[in-house]
């Protein structure tokens, strides 16, 4: 398995991105989650079983992942001089169920 090019992280909650490249040489992210713990005999293990606790944090975690793929996007877009559209922005941060927007963090 390649390497993975970021890797997000809270408490023992992980996310690591990989770059595939399909056969038009376009770059599609993948993301991988995983949790570390310690078993009975203090080895660290991996698993993808989550309980509700983690749920929130990993809330968190894919929020900062979101926002760094966006900046990323964004940065990307605006030195080819082609910069991100409102509705690009809109359709990443919907209306909220009181009909508010929701303001992007950066």
């Amino acid at each position: 398995m390649t390497a993975p090019v970021k890797k997000y992280g809270i408490g023992t909650l992980n996310i690591a991105m990989f770059e595939n490249t399909n056969e038009e040489g376009k770059v599609n992210p993948s993301f991988k989650i995983d949790k570390r713990y310690k078993d009975k005999t203090e080895e660290w293990k991996s698993t993808n079983t989550l309980f509700v606790n983690d749920l929130y944090l990993l809330s968190h975690l894919i929020t900062k992942v979101i926002h760094d793929q966006v900046r990323e996007f964004s940065n990307k877009e605006t030195k080819e001089n082609n910069p991100v559209t409102t509705e690009e922005v809109k359709a990443l941060f919907p209306e909220q169920p009181n009909g508010e927007e929701t303001k992007a963090p950066f």
